[in-house]
């Protein structure tokens, strides 16, 4: 697949002038329109936008009279835009981009506003925080969740440091599921699509007397896979999951609720590397395929052989299966104007999985040359140094292999006090919150591409977090239309860690230094360097913090919402733990946001067309980032995680719904983002860790490339020294990089129109096209490109063939609903990315990861 470079700038300049335009020429006739509503595309059966109640503020308000951007639906929309999963929600929320990670089709990476993480191991958190029914979901192992029996999503956009807490530097998703209620009430789903996918769901909710009711649902999905190994003739990347959930809701009187719910799911999806080309027959384009010799179904055989790793990792079939239980309870008395809610929960997330990342062959290599004429180091292809397609050798035993098994098991308890306070002078929310989690994971990595497997590290690491916060916020009405917010919270963490290696030679009573052990982290010569003294690497760490957030807003009109707000947010700090060598198992800090944000929300022309405009800037400091790279001492794949550099990112975010006839609606929604790495230029040279600053490195790269001295007394050569140097942030031409998953411009535009087939039935086709403009998916942003003439270069120009640049694109999904006036049946067909396009939107050792193929499916469903 080929994807060109150099977009027009007038194209883009014109899609941001037609986001800020619609936005400023909505303010002028804000006056004519009624009270405000909500931002999503609900139905319109009066013609209206209609309102939706959301907790964006850990309590019930209207969405269009808060300070807080935040984009929501409700269960009859997500179906409307054929959601089915967490995933589903990413091309309709402004600076939203995520996919599937690497290899788990469990685990989404979410980039919100340029933060996020591709990261799922258990010593790392996600700075996009996922809850469930206000439990925090720790792990980003088993987030993509399936949405059954769901009553509304909500994305808040930005930091949510104050109301939710560690780790929303990025935003906060918060799925809210259906409570019972006193309606005997039920439905039953089949559905069938492509790769002969088969599903099902259904639900009941059953008033047991007149103070409880319970509701029970549960769901299916398997397919073949859309993907096919060459090598061994089995399909991979099927989705096959299953679910359930049994709540039940106790009222005894009025001012008493007690709610209890038990959720199990479990997902055998992955997310293999595969390809648009055939490897062996490259002509044969029609389908995905894979080349790894690992087995789906290897009836417990060990698929390392004759490598023998610890406790039976090795007999896992390729792929990957997640286990995921929560328990919750939320117990709510009511005081008259104060509420009283407390609520714990119970998480406990199993994960393992066997996984190729170089395709049962060598990675491809993508590194600086040298150029024979000059001796310098060169960009272009000059020595081989660019390898796309590596021969195809299906070893049985993997090219470059993780094997893992995972236990994640969490606590949370937390006391929420909400109300109001002077006749209503005040409304405020406070609580106490406790986190307590434990994280066993088992792991190895093997290298098979040198022609036998080779057993780099085989570990595992204990890391236990506990934290407890407090945390208050008050909204001031000093009038009928002006209210200012304040709000403060403070967390005190600590995490410890431990590290055992499994390998018999670290457990015949003699301890390597190599051996990745935490006796082995007392004294580390952390650079390689015996002239320096070794030092202490820390395997405890502890954050206190406060993280205020303030706002303003002014109801201008009845129709018309000002606002603006400063928040500040946080992400927990942590271990690099994927690292195959003790010195690289370095501690990094935690990532801290400002967030400043103003806008507007407003409804005109009587409630027919619906308007949401914020304008942010975010300051990151200590971004964590992490970088996936090829060693040069042992060809293996090597994973560090450090604070990388701080960041900057101003953009403006457009959410708008248009009724311009009674049942056809359209959307929109969209952002522009300005986003760059704010480098140090006066900071030390090398931390205390032996790290070099991105400042130092980039001088090393720069002198390098041209072939002069060390800045700092290097000796090798510059070939070398680019080698090393030119990595990370700092890109192959010694210019830094931009960060990942932040596309300059970003837009969905939705048409709906439901049609009624006499008066027993209605019609309704739904198109979605969504718009994502160029941006990397790489850290160190490197890639090939080819130009007219074919020849290869890693200077950006012509048409990138593999790596990190992502073009520009348009996606296309639909939806065709037929539904009985009574809502008894339904009928629906719809596809994703009809139109097939490909993408990369991943890339790991150099190959890229490719975005789901069209799919379709058709749904029949009988409700009571």
């Amino acid at each position: 697949m080929g994807t060109s470079v150099g977009k027009s700038a007038f194209a883009k300049e014109r899609l941001v002038a037609t986001l800020a335009g619609t936005a400023l020429a909505a303010l002028a006739p804000a006056a004519l329109a009624q009270e405000v509503t909500s931002a999503t595309m609900a139905d319109n059966d009066d013609g209206r936008v209609q309102d939706i109640i959301v907790t964006a503020q850990r309590r019930e308000q209207n969405l269009q009279s808060i300070p807080v951007s935040v984009s929501a639906f409700t269960a009859d929309e997500l179906e409307k835009r054929n959601i089915t999963d967490a995933l589903g929600l990413v091309q309709f929320v402004p600076s939203l981009i995520g996919h599937n990670n690497t290899g788990l089709g469990s685990a989404n990476t979410y980039f919100l506003r340029g933060v996020g993480t591709t990261e799922s191991l258990a010593t790392q958190d996600a700075p996009v925080g996922t809850y469930i029914d206000e439990i925090y979901i720790g792990r980003q192992s088993a987030n993509n969740f399936s949405l059954f029996n769901v009553e509304q999503i909500e994305v808040l956009r930005g930091p949510q440091g104050t109301l939710f807490g560690r780790n929303t530097t990025g935003g906060a998703i918060n799925i809210i599921l259906r409570k019972p209620d006193q309606s005997l009430s039920g439905f039953a789903e089949l559905s069938y699509g492509s790769y002969d996918r088969i599903g099902g769901r259904a639900g009941i909710n059953i008033p047991v007397t007149s103070s409880l009711a319970l509701n029970a649902a549960a769901f299916f999905n398997d397919d073949n896979g859309y993907a096919r190994n060459v090598t061994t003739g089995e399909r991979l990347n099927a989705l096959r999951a299953w679910g359930a959930r049994v709540a039940a809701r106790f009222t005894p009187n009025d001012s008493f609720t007690w709610d209890l719910t038990f959720t199990r799911t479990h997902d055998s999806s992955s997310n293999i590397v595969n390809f648009d080309c055939n490897p062996v027959t490259p002509s044969n384009c029609r389908g995905r395929f894979a080349s790894t010799g690992l087995l789906v179904r290897n009836n417990g055989a060990n698929q390392l052989a004759p490598t023998v790793i610890a406790n039976g990792k090795g007999q896992l079939p390729l792929g990957a299966d997640t286990d995921f239980m929560m328990v919750s309870s939320n117990i709510g008395i009511d005081f008259g104007d104060h509420k009283f809610n407390l609520i714990g929960g119970y998480v406990d997330t199993r994960q393992d999985f066997l996984l190729d990342f170089f395709d049962g062959r060598a990675g491809p290599t993508l590194q600086i040359g040298q150029n024979p004429a000059t001796g310098l180091p060169s960009l272009d292809n000059v020595s081989n140094n660019i390898i796309l397609n590596p021969p195809v050798r299906g070893l049985r035993f993997g090219g470059f292999v993780i094997a893992n098994k995972a236990v994640s098991k969490q606590l949370t308890i937390e006391g929420k006090l909400t109300g109001a306070l002077f006749d209503n002078l005040v409304d405020y929310v406070a609580g106490i919150f406790a986190f307590s989690e434990e994280n066993f994971t088992d792991f190895a990595d093997v290298l098979g591409s040198v022609g036998s497997p080779l057993l780099l590290a085989d570990r595992v690491v204990r890391n236990d977090t506990t934290a407890i916060a407090g945390y208050s916020q008050f909204d001031v009405n000093l009038t009928d239309k002006l209210t200012v917010t304040a709000g403060i919270r403070y967390t005190d963490e600590k995490k410890d860690f431990d590290f055992r290696d499994n390998r018999p030679s670290c457990n015949d009573g003699t301890l390597e230094a190599s051996c990745l052990d935490t006796r082995n982290f007392a004294a580390v010569d952390v650079d390689n360097n015996p002239a320096t003294l070794p030092i202490v690497i820390p395997l405890e760490q502890r954050a206190r913090l406060w993280t205020p957030r303030f706002a303003v807003s002014y109801q201008a009109a009845d129709n018309l919402l000002l606002f603006a707000s400063a928040t500040r947010g946080f992400k927990s700090g942590s271990q690099s733990a994927r690292a195959t060598q003790v010195r690289l198992l370095r501690p990094f800090a935690p990532e801290k946001v400002w967030s400043y944000e103003a806008g507007f929300k407003s409804d005109l022309f009587d409630r027919r067309v619906r308007l949401n405009v914020t304008g942010f800037w975010a300051d990151t400091t200590g971004f964590q980032g992490g970088t996936a790279f090829i060693a040069p001492d042992t060809g293996a794949l090597t994973f560090v995680t450090s604070n990388i550099a701080d960041m900057r990112n101003r953009g403006i975010e457009v959410e708008a719904q248009f009724i311009p006839v009674d049942g056809l609606t359209v959307s929109l929604s969209g952002s522009y983002q300005n986003i760059k790495f704010i480098i140090d230029r006066n900071e030390p040279d090398v931390n205390a860790f032996g790290l070099l600053s991105v400042n130092a490195q980039q001088r090393e790269c720069i002198a390098a490339l041209a072939g002069q001295a060390s800045p700092r007394g290097d000796r090798a050569s510059p070939l070398l020294r680019a080698r090393t140097a030119c990595t990370g942030i700092v890109r192959a031409d010694g210019t830094i990089a931009d960060p990942v998953r932040t596309p300059t411009l970003a837009l969905t535009v939705g048409v709906s129109y439901r049609a009624q087939l006499g008066d027993d039935w209605t019609l309704t086709p739904t198109v979605n096209a969504n718009y994502t403009g160029d941006q990397e998916v790489g850290t160190n942003n490197l890639s090939a490109f080819s130009d007219a003439n074919g020849n290869l270069s890693l200077a950006p120009g012509g048409t990138g063939v593999l790596g990190s640049f992502s073009e520009a694109r348009w996606l296309v999904s639909a939806n065709l609903a037929l539904q009985s006036a009574d809502g008894d049946w339904f009928a629906g067909l719809g596809c994703d990315n009809c139109f097939n396009q490909d993408y990369f939107q991943a890339t790991l050792s150099n190959y890229s990861y490719l975005n789901m193929p069209r799919t379709w499916r058709l749904t029949v469903r009988r409700s009571f």
